[in-house]
Parts: structure tokens; C-alpha cells; sequence
């Protein structure tokens, strides 16, 4: 069975930092716990990657053609890691 993947990308520091904290976390806990009592579920929370920097962005929250082409080899490389287990 293929997992089903819960994805939080990654945004530029300013919205990040004004985000209703509240909402997110209560998000990402929901996730977290989805992926805790459901063994096909995983989660990937980009949210604050250190790889994604502010060259990688177009704007606050959509990533440019570079900032797409590191996530594209990231969800890659994990959809590939995740496939040989």
C-alpha cells in the first residue's frame, strides 16, 4: 500500500512568523497525530527547512523556479527512499 503523505511547505520567514501560531500548531498536531495512529501516513513539514533560503522564493509563500526544482528533488528523493521500504 502506498502511504499517504502530509506535506507543509516551506514559507519565507515573514509569513511564517505571522501566521496564527494557534491554527498552525493545532494543524500540525492534527497531522502528527493522523501519521501516530495510521501506519501508512507520513508527514513532511518544511515549514521551517534550513534549505529552503530567500533566494528560493518569488514571493512570501510560492517558491521560484529554483526554490521548486530543490523541493522537486526533495519529494523525489524521499518518494524513491520511501518506495524501497
Amino acid at each position: 500500500m502506498s502511504p499517504l503523505v502530509f506535506f507543509t511547505p516551506s514559507v519565507y520567514h515573514s509569513l511564517r512568523e505571522n501566521r496564527n501560531k494557534k491554527q498552525l500548531q493545532q494543524t500540525i498536531k492534527t497531522i502528527e497525530n493522523l501519521v501516530a495512529t495510521h501506519e501508512h501516513c507520513r508527514y513532511i513539514n518544511l515549514l521551517d527547512d534550513p534549505r529552503f533560503t530567500a533566494n528560493d522564493f518569488y514571493d512570501a509563500d510560492h517558491l521560484n523556479a529554483s526554490g521548486a526544482k530543490k523541493l522537486s528533488f526533495y519529494i523525489n528523493d524521499y518518494s524513491m527512499k520511501a518506495l524501497k521500504n
